[in-house]
């Protein structure tokens, strides 16, 4: 008798949910006693206290907590968050391509939380199937005060902005945007991949958040001949609603050894705009950049446009989100514009509890020029401890 392969590792998956206490949750809650759903609009996107939480040095303001040291001489919080991620693509289909099975797909260590009275850190090791293990990224910070925190990184060129606009890491789809996942003209690598810089960063109001950054092309992890610039502000006209702008501009040089720019030195810049809106249980985003790169020799530039818009909306239950249905639509140019490519991401994010929770995408890509139309059906499950 054969058994599907998809059937036993659902089973196999739902006899280990049943045996985890379904009331766990993630170090940052367990250490805080604040719920996921306090800090999260839909785990892992931020609603407006989980970004206050974030750029605090993942700590709650004075007076919401009491204060809870090892001792007064190492100044430590008893429960130094350090908490793990395991996700699974049980299910994964191209029209194109073939069917995968990826049991395991992706798990993660974090490391993360407040120590002393102004220290902040936070270091993720990740590996998977085929895939070696190692720190996937990592920052410390210092805070001056909350209008300043200055920070050293390994990690996605807007790591520290606390909205869910600029960076994967936070993303309820499967997929990545074009904003944040793709090269472009290819003079730097995609916006939301890793780069070695320091920024300062913080709220010059309760309303205005600001960073600003100096570093090196992505995937440059020792941070040879540095040339990048970044700079981001966002505006709260409400605590939830932000608009905000952001810029990324710099030189891939030969010295830096860099694989974007082995034969030149390549300018190349992405500017944008992006909004993030949460109007009762919705959350509306969107985000407009235009990305110019030198080519390959240096002796000309050529420019491409994207822009991505999604809607969720949480149906809750005690508090809590159970059921998020999703609409993305990504549209992005390459080739100086000649070839422009949509995709179209329609899924549902259903919580078995705060911190575990699986989600049906289904993605249509309509291509232009060398890129095939596609669609690809995806069922991920994630879980946070």
């Amino acid at each position: 008798m054969k058994i599907n392969t998809l059937t036993l590792f659902g089973a196999t998956f739902l006899l280990i949910i049943a045996s985890l206490n379904v009331k766990a949750i993630p170090a940052f809650a367990r250490k805080t006693g604040v719920a996921c759903s306090g800090c999260h609009t839909a785990v892992p996107s931020l609603n407006s206290f989980g970004r206050k939480f974030k750029t605090n040095g993942y700590r709650v303001a004075a007076g919401q907590l009491p204060a809870r040291k090892f001792n007064d001489y190492l100044n430590l919080d008893k429960s130094f968050p350090i908490a793990a991620a395991f996700s699974s693509l049980p299910y994964d289909k191209s029209k194109n391509g073939e069917t995968n099975v990826a049991a395991i797909n992706e798990l993660e260590l974090f490391v993360a939380g407040s120590f002393g009275k102004n220290w902040s850190g936070f270091l993720e090791f990740a590996g998977g199937p085929g895939e070696p293990a190692g720190v996937d990224h990592g920052q410390i910070s210092y805070a001056v005060s909350p209008k300043l925190n200055l920070q050293i990184a390994w990690g996605p060129t807007f790591w520290s902005d606390p909205y869910d606009t600029l960076t994967h890491m936070r993303r309820i789809t499967i997929s990545k945007s074009s904003i944040i996942g793709s090269e472009f003209g290819g003079a730097d690598g995609p916006v939301g991949e890793n780069r070695s810089y320091i920024s300062a960063n913080g709220y010059l109001t309760d309303k205005l958040y600001y960073s600003v950054g100096f570093g090196s092309q992505i995937d440059n992890a020792a941070g040879t001949d540095p040339q990048t610039t970044t700079g981001r502000i966002a505006f709260d006209i409400t605590p939830n609603i932000m608009i905000g702008a952001f810029t990324v501009n710099g030189t891939c040089t030969i010295v830096s050894g860099s694989s974007f720019c082995q034969l030149a030195d390549r300018d190349y810049s992405r500017s944008g705009v992006d909004f993030q809106a949460d109007v009762n249980n919705w959350r509306f985003t969107g985000v407009y950049l235009k990305a110019t790169d030198d080519n390959e020799l240096a002796t000309a530039s050529e420019s491409n446009k994207a822009v991505t818009g999604r809607i969720l909306y949480a149906v809750e239950e005690d508090g809590r989100p159970v059921w998020v249905p999703y609409l993305q639509i990504d549209k992005h140019e390459l080739f100086n514009g000649s070839e422009s490519i949509t995709d179209t991401s329609f899924g549902v994010i259903y919580y078995f509890d705060e911190n575990i929770k699986g989600t049906l995408e289904y993605i249509d890509t309509a291509g232009a020029g060398s890129r095939p139309d596609d669609a690809r059906t995806t069922f991920e499950l994630s879980a946070y401890f």
